[in-house]
């Protein structure tokens, strides 16, 4: 027999969270509407078949078929949607009513809450690029102690010393230093010892109390050496970076991600769709 739990929205049911029976690794999942993403239709009375956290099929109901081991999730007449990437979050904890930014272990508190927050939002995965908290905050998720989206997390990010990535206070400063060649192969190892799961650095920097801005900072040669550390220990490199010379340097350096990419020239417009490196705008 097929489980069944109705998840139908709270305004239309008493109690206010499903519960699911039997053997959770299979589910199925019937909604009013889906949309696939794959183009601009929906599919009406639409099934979902989930198995061990990857989906099987997706289609009508009428032509899909259910067997004994599903769990029925009826979420009628809600619309279902793939989940949500936000490729570029910082989660730390900040309260925005507070002048300072707390002690870390209540920024860490406050982190579980902002990651709850982005799940029940429809946000499934999100990737940190930079948190003093964001590691134990992944570490914590994967262990099932807390609910939150799936998480890349890049703990402290990489930036040359000096500048404005180092006029934070240094309680929640989440930049470590790293100049020369060797510097920046011996930050990567000390990233991936502590759990991150993608290296973040900074390849341009601003004037001021701001690293927003075109300033640029590492060579060509150091963040060749920072991509050749992360890809041997299998992780990805996503820079931070503004500005031609910025940008270029981390484009030819390796780089798996550009974060940002503002103001550019046609030339390295060019050089990034030649190398086929991925560009996250992050767009306000």
């Amino acid at each position: 027999m097929v489980n069944y739990v109705n998840a139908m929205p709270e305004s239309r049911r008493k109690d206010s969270q499903p519960t699911l029976t039997g053997n959770s690794t299979a589910i199925a999942i019937r909604a009013g509407k889906i949309f696939t993403g794959r183009n601009q239709s929906l599919i009406d009375d639409g099934m979902v078949l989930v198995r061990s956290s990857r989906i099987e099929a997706v289609g009508p109901a009428s032509n899909t078929e259910i067997s004994s081991d599903h769990t029925l999730i009826d979420l009628r007449p809600c619309t279902l949607l793939p989940g949500l990437i936000d490729a570029h979050v910082h989660l730390m904890g900040q309260n925005p009513a507070h002048d300072h930014p707390g002690p870390i272990e209540y920024r860490a508190i406050r982190s579980t809450a902002q990651i709850g927050a982005l799940l029940n939002a429809g946000f499934t995965t999100v990737r940190d690029l930079g948190s003093q908290t964001s590691v134990a905050l992944k570490q914590a998720i994967d262990d099932g102690e807390i609910l939150g989206s799936r998480m890349l997390a890049a703990g402290y990010a990489i930036a040359r010393t000096g500048g404005p990535w180092f006029g934070m206070e240094p309680s929640w400063r989440w930049v470590r230093p790293a100049d020369g060649v060797d510097a920046c192969r011996k930050a990567v190892n000390r990233c991936v010892h502590e759990g991150s799961t993608v290296i973040k650095i900074g390849t341009s920097t601003g004037h001021g109390d701001s690293a927003w801005g075109e300033v640029p900072t590492y060579s060509v040669a150091e963040v060749e050496a920072i991509v050749h550390e992360a890809h041997r220990c299998g992780l990805r490199v996503a820079a931070h970076a503004m500005g031609t010379p910025g940008v270029k340097t981390a484009v030819l350096g390796g780089v798996d991600t550009i974060e940002h990419a503002h103001n550019i020239d046609d030339e390295t417009l060019g050089l990034i769709v030649e190398q086929g490196t991925f560009v996250v705008p992050t767009l306000r």
